[in-house]
């Protein structure tokens, strides 16, 4: 899919996840079009069960996104504030998993987590 689509600098596609980012919402469909016309031209069927469109703000990859930016979803969030302190190896790998997905929002995140 990254392939056909790399020319359309407003969709972002993550295997057969795509968001259209846009900045209003005639734009939005004019995306939408362009979209929809190259999935046509490729012979790629989608399931609008499981898509939205014109939303401001939309889940996508385990992260908020809207026109403001992306953040964290505030139940991962949530999620690592209570991950209880690792008391084994095991554990510790599991929190640091989680720690590298939203290693973008965290300042100096490699420095933190490799200082003893």
């Amino acid at each position: 899919m990254d392939q056909f689509l790399r020319d359309l600098d407003f969709a972002y596609a993550y295997l057969d996840n795509v968001l259209i980012a846009s900045s209003s919402h005639d734009e939005h469909v004019q995306h939408l079009h362009a979209l929809l016309k190259r999935f046509s031209d490729h012979g790629v069927v989608i399931n609008t069960g499981k898509c939205e469109f014109g939303v401001p703000q939309i889940t996508f990859l385990g992260h908020l996104v809207n026109c403001h930016g992306i953040r964290p979803l505030p139940k991962k969030v949530e999620a690592l504030r209570s991950f209880p302190r690792p008391s084994t190896q095991r554990k510790l790998r599991e929190f640091l998993r989680l720690i590298n997905f939203y290693n973008r929002f965290i300042s100096n995140c490699a420095y933190i987590i490799s200082t003893p």
